[in-house]
């Protein structure tokens, strides 16, 4: 994840990135997200993992090669308020349940090109699944990157959720 609130990047930040590997924490994009199903899908297969595992930050506008960034050339967006507008409606519909929490934002280079950043925190209501069209995956992220969550992983995300209402309700109890 970028050690920086969301609204205080800048394109310095991000070309900092420039050697730097992907992550449990980050990954890198070097294309907007399409309207194809695969792309969609892929997108939100990546929000889930990330909020079904510790978090971290999506950065479109990255050039990088087996997970190491090389350039940070960023991305074309005829209108990135419309973009981000998108992607939020995309992440409410696509997930169940829904993701509760999430932040988008646009890091301008200068005309139509520049960053963009979807943070996802760790989710307490996980696990996450994807759910477009018909899709039915859980996604978890580790150091290799994200996959589809096994059964040990899932029974485990089932049980954390449980066991953290039953401690809020017991904290409130008291």
């Amino acid at each position: 994840m970028l050690n920086k609130p969301l609204s205080e990047l800048t394109p310095t930040d991000l070309a900092a990135l420039i050697g730097l590997s992907e992550s449990r924490y980050l990954d890198f994009k070097s294309a907007p997200v399409g309207n194809t199903y695969q792309d969609r899908r892929e997108f939100l297969a990546d929000m889930s993992a990330f909020a079904n595992a510790s978090g971290g930050d999506l950065v479109f506008g990255i050039t990088e090669q087996e997970g190491d960034a090389l350039a940070v050339p960023g991305i074309t967006l005829a209108d990135a308020d419309k973009e981000k507008l998108r992607l939020g409606d995309l992440i409410r519909s696509g997930l169940e349940p829904r993701l509760t929490y999430f932040d988008i934002r646009w890091v301008p280079l200068g005309g139509n090109l520049g960053y963009l950043v979807v943070r996802v925190p760790r989710s307490w209501i996980a696990p996450h699944r994807v759910t477009l069209q018909g899709h039915d995956k859980f996604y978890m992220r580790d150091s290799a990157g994200k996959h589809p969550m096994n059964t040990d992983e899932l029974r485990r995300a089932f049980t954390l959720g449980e066991a953290l209402a039953e401690r809020v309700r017991a904290f409130r109890t008291e």
